[in-house]
């Protein structure tokens, strides 16, 4: 019920709803986005949402399939049990509703997959995709699962060392029901948890939901290749490839970033975590996101050494 310390500091700023961001230098590395107020909760989905990962337009064809991910958390309002409880509460009348908001928001995204959707809707959370097969063509779709189906994982991008995980993990008895490199992931969290980022060779944007710890982990590549965008609006997660795709959600209402313009005018360009969107972030490069008991952490996994 106390408030939590926000990482990475230097700014501090409202997002509504009592919601505020600090940033923090302790170590260059870390962000914490918390809410102050004691009731509420910053969990996974209690309300289908969506959220989108994808390929930059007119990228160049890869060797692996590039789908474009769409996710969704709810950040919703605590409850005397803890956030289990609160988290497991779907903020919509009914799934179907959360699917036509995660289809809506895939449709945005059609230029950058054009040959299939996938979806995945339930208690709490929501994830979509827009494909463009390029390997695995037949039993390559998207999310791909662990074992059990607990653990599942959208991608965008490319895991180039994808075979040689593959290898190892059938060694550790994993098994594997398509040849696609997205389904190392789930297999690859399973074994290594958050570290598995360490482990991957590629470009890539990926989520991954854990529904038995209620968890909701997203990561971007080293050089931040495939882009990420994400924001909490109405006490929601969202995150997605491009800021248009969050757009289309009812509850983002789209309002300029003056800090943003100011360094656009000056670069050219909007750097990393601004967008030119207020409340729309960019998850930076060699950074992961975790959405875990009440809080949005987001970390630095890697950093460029010039030894």
């Amino acid at each position: 019920g106390s408030p939590h310390q926000l990482v990475e500091p230097g700014l501090a700023r409202t997002m509504g709803d009592g919601w505020e961001t600090r940033r923090r230098r302790d170590d260059g590395n870390d962000w914490v986005l918390v809410r102050l107020a004691a009731p509420r909760v910053v969990g996974p989905a209690e309300r289908g949402t969506t959220h989108l990962t994808g390929n930059a337009p007119g990228a160049a064809p890869l060797r692996a399939a590039r789908p474009r991910l769409l996710a969704a958390e709810r950040v919703g309002q605590g409850a005397a049990q803890g956030p289990v409880q609160q988290l497991g509460r779907v903020h919509h009348r009914h799934l179907g509703e959360a699917r036509d908001l995660l289809h809506a928001m895939c449709e945005r995204m059609v230029h950058r997959g054009p040959d299939s959707e996938g979806l995945f809707v339930t208690s709490g959370v929501a994830l979509g995709m827009r494909r463009l097969a390029i390997i695995d063509l037949v039993t390559g779709e998207q999310p791909a699962f662990n074992e059990d189906r607990s653990i599942a994982v959208i991608l965008n991008g490319e895991i180039y060392n994808y075979r040689e995980l593959r290898a190892l993990l059938e060694k550790r008895g994993h098994s594997f029901r398509s040849a696609s490199d997205t389904e190392v992931l789930p297999h690859l969290y399973e074994e290594y948890g958050d570290t598995m980022v360490n482990e991957l060779n590629g470009m890539f944007a990926f989520a991954l939901w854990d529904s038995k710890r209620r968890r909701l982990l997203i990561a971007r590549d080293r050089f931040g290749e495939k882009p990420l965008y994400w924001g909490i609006f109405d006490n929601t997660l969202l995150f997605s490839s491009e800021p248009k795709v969050l757009l289309a959600h009812p509850a983002v209402k789209p309002s300029l970033n003056i800090q943003a313009l100011r360094q656009y005018l000056s670069f050219d360009y909007v750097p990393a975590p601004l967008s030119i969107y207020e409340g729309i972030n960019k998850l930076p490069a060699a950074h992961k996101l975790v959405l875990e008991d009440r809080r949005v952490c987001v970390e630095r996994y890697w950093q460029l050494s010039y030894k």
